[in-house]
C-alpha cells in the first residue's frame, strides 16, 4: 500500500512539474514572438538586459502560476507549492547555504591557508557543527520569517540545541484530514515534501478505519 501511494505521489508531482515547465516555456516564447519591444528573429547575443528580463520574468510568472493552480486544486499551501521546484538540491536550500557563508568564514576558527586534508578531526567536526547550526538558523528565518509566521518556532529553536541530532530514530504519526480536504492528495503532498525538503522517508504506511 505504501509503495503504491508513493508511486502515485511521484507520478502526479512529475505531471505538475512538466505542466509548470511547459507554461514557463510558453510564456517566454510569447514574449519572444509577440513583444513590441523585441523585434522578431533578434539574435540571442543581441538581446539587452531589459529584453532578457522580459523573457525570464514571463517564464518565472508562467511557472509560478501553474504551481499555484496545483495548490488550489489540491488544497495545498501556495508558498510551499512554488518552492518545490524539483531539482536536487532545491534552489531554496542553495540560498540558505549561500546566506551563511560570510558568517561561517568569520566564526570558524580555522586557518584558511591550509588545505582541507590538513585539518584535524576536531577542527573538521567543529567546523561542520558550526555550519549545521548556521544553516538551521537560516532555515528558520526562511520558513518562519515575517509575513508568514510572525514568531519563531520553539520546537525549531530547540532542535538547534540537540547534542546528537543525527541519532537513528523513527516516528509514528497519525494523520486525520479535515472534512474539506482530499486525503489522498494531501497525503501525497505531505510525503513528497517530507522527502524532498526534509529528507524524511516514509518506510511504512497503512490506512486505519476512524
Amino acid at each position: 500500500m505504501g509503495a503504491v501511494i508513493v508511486g502515485e505521489i511521484t507520478k502526479k508531482e512529475n505531471e505538475w512539474q512538466h505542466k509548470a515547465t511547459a507554461a514557463a516555456i510558453a510564456a517566454a516564447r510569447k514574449i519572444a514572438l509577440n513583444c513590441t519591444g523585441l523585434p522578431p528573429m533578434t539574435p540571442v547575443g543581441r538581446l539587452s538586459d531589459l529584453q532578457w528580463g522580459w523573457i525570464i520574468t514571463a517564464g518565472i510568472f508562467g511557472w509560478i502560476q501553474t504551481r499555484c493552480e496545483q495548490a488550489v486544486e489540491e488544497g495545498l499551501d501556495q508558498e510551499q507549492s512554488v518552492r518545490l521546484t524539483g531539482p536536487n538540491p532545491s534552489p531554496c536550500d542553495v540560498v540558505v547555504v549561500r546566506s551563511i557563508l560570510p558568517t561561517l568564514a568569520d566564526q570558524a576558527a580555522v586557518d584558511w591557508s591550509q588545505p582541507l586534508e590538513a585539518w584535524s578531526k576536531d577542527i573538521m567536526v567543529n567546523f561542520l557543527l558550526l555550519a549545521w547550526r548556521l544553516i538551521g538558523a537560516a532555515e528558520i528565518a526562511r520558513d518562519q520569517g515575517a509575513g508568514k509566521i510572525l514568531r519563531k518556532s520553539e520546537l525549531a529553536l530547540a532542535e538547534l540545541k540537540q547534542p546528537d541530532p543525527f541519532r537513528p530514530v523513527r516516528f509514528v504519526m497519525t494523520l486525520e484530514p479535515l472534512p474539506h480536504v482530499n486525503p489522498i492528495r494531501a497525503l501525497r503532498w505531505v510525503l513528497k515534501g517530507l522527502l524532498r525538503e526534509h529528507g524524511m522517508r516514509c518506510v511504512n504506511l497503512r490506512e486505519e478505519e476512524p
